[in-house]
């Protein structure tokens, strides 16, 4: 039991740290590291599949790491962008497929 508790504690910090740096990357130079984000996307569904982390831990980790690096939460960035693109007549941020969005949104 306390064997899985440290690689559970040394799982979340890896995944931190590259929560932290991928964010860092978007707001400092507005784009988005594909590879980056396929990594760290396939570095979650491990830590699922092989028991390390729940879904809900992980939705836990992804908004502390996205408040720390942006002020506020995944959800209310992705309203607040969509609302300047809005603004600016700037559809773009509207081609994401529905369900990206709705993922997005729910999370």
């Amino acid at each position: 039991m306390k064997e899985h508790k440290e690689h559970k504690e040394r799982y979340i910090s890896a995944l931190e740290q590259r929560l932290s740096r991928f964010y860092i990357s978007i707001r400092d130079y507005a784009k988005t590291d594909s590879e980056a984000r396929s990594a760290i996307e396939s570095f979650m569904e491990a830590g699922l599949l092989l028991g390390e982390v729940t879904q809900s831990e992980l939705d836990k980790v992804i908004d502390v790491q996205h408040k720390v690096v942006f002020g506020m939460s995944l959800r209310d960035r992705w309203r607040s962008d969509k609302m300047i693109a809005y603004e600016r007549k700037n559809y773009s941020v509207f081609d994401t497929p529905t369900w990206q969005r709705e993922r997005i949104k729910d999370s």
